[in-house]
């Protein structure tokens, strides 16, 4: 599986979500940042388990297949793509293994071991603990099927319920 992106936005998609990986030992798959390749773009992700941190990048892939890039090994790419001078990134991914090669003369290549497995579905938050909890914070009910639309979010907010409006209470109390 191949693709290739501009080095100046995979750099800067690295650089916001690295911050979140773990340096913990015992938290093994979040010592990584998950490079996620699909038909709707590239989004780079990192989470120590407590924050979450993600950079959606609108390049339609050839491809659907998730990664895990060690956090030092993407250190190491973002070191590399720095000095690339806007050259393309050609990413290819292999069994275990992401290869980066850099268009033009630098002759950059590297090849990164990835990790085995893949982060837990951070996109759907289902606990009903949590729910209730915000619920609570928040003064309404929410739905517990994932995600609201803009529309809805909107509409809540005008009309003095949900999240929006709560933190906009918030906001103004402050003042």
């Amino acid at each position: 599986l191949r693709t290739r992106m501009p080095s100046g936005e995979l750099v800067k998609a690295l650089t916001h979500v690295r911050y979140a990986a773990s340096n913990e030992e015992y938290r093994a798959i979040f010592r990584g940042v998950q490079l996620e390749f699909s038909p709707q773009g590239f989004r780079a992700v990192a989470s120590d388990g407590y924050r979450l941190a993600l950079y959606d990048l609108p390049l339609p892939q050839g491809f659907q297949a998730k990664a895990v890039v060690p956090a030092r090994s993407v250190d190491e790419m973002v070191r590399v793509l720095k000095g690339a001078d806007g050259a393309e990134a050609d990413l290819a991914l292999g069994e275990g293994v992401l290869a980066l090669a850099l268009e033009g003369g630098s002759g950059v290549r590297m090849a990164l071991r990835l990790m085995e497995g893949e982060f837990p579905d951070y996109q759907r938050v289902d606990n009903a603990k949590a729910r209730a909890k915000f619920e609570g914070a928040w003064g309404t009910k929410l739905d517990p099927k994932p995600g609201l639309t803009v529309v809805e979010i909107v509409k809540a907010a005008l009309e003095g319920r949900g999240f929006a409006s709560a933190i906009c209470r918030r906001i103004a109390s402050a003042e």
